[in-house]
C-alpha cells in the first residue's frame, strides 16, 4: 500500500492518491489543520479516514459507508507513533 500526498497551488487543496498491490487505485480529498487530519473519497463505496494529530502520535480510524455517507461503520483503527 502506498499514498502520494500533494497540494494544488491554484486551488489551495490537498489530495491523496492511494495504490495497493491488488491493483486498487483511489483519490482522496484531504484536509489538515494541524490537529485534525481527514481523507475522504466520495465514490459509490464511500470511505474516509479521520485522525487526531499530536506530537509524536497520530491516532485515527478508517470508516466506510454503503449508503453514500448517510451512515458510517468503523473499518479499523490506525495509530502512527514516532519511534
Amino acid at each position: 500500500m502506498s499514498f502520494v500526498i500533494g497540494r494544488s497551488d491554484p486551488n489551495d487543496v490537498y489530495v491523496a492518491l492511494y495504490q495497493d498491490d491488488s491493483g486498487v487505485c483511489r483519490q482522496f480529498a484531504m484536509t489538515f489543520d494541524g490537529g485534525h487530519w481527514t481523507m475522504t473519497r466520495e465514490d459509490p463505496d464511500f470511505h474516509h479516514f479521520i485522525a487526531d494529530v499530536e506530537k509524536g502520535r497520530i491516532h485515527g480510524r478508517w470508516e466506510a459507508s454503503e449508503d453514500e455517507g448517510k451512515t458510517w461503520r468503523k473499518d479499523f483503527d490506525l495509530t502512527f507513533e514516532r519511534a
